[in-house]
């Protein structure tokens, strides 16, 4: 939604990066990416929420450590 995280695993989380997620003040994709990437994770897949969606899914992984 207008670039910003709403949901990790189906759910709204608590903050990222000090930044509350479930409230207005939601971080935006770009930033989201860049953190998780430094923490190793990597986009593997990404389609339509739902049919006529006009959001997102991200599907992301990183390797057991």
């Amino acid at each position: 939604e207008d670039d910003k995280i709403l949901e990790v695993n189906g759910e709204e989380v608590g903050a990222f990066e000090g930044v509350s997620i479930g409230g207005v003040d939601r971080p935006d994709v770009s930033k989201f990416l860049g953190k998780s990437g430094q923490e190793g994770w990597e986009v593997v897949g990404i389609s339509p929420a739902n049919e006529g969606a006009s959001f997102w899914r991200l599907v992301l992984k990183r390797p057991v450590t």
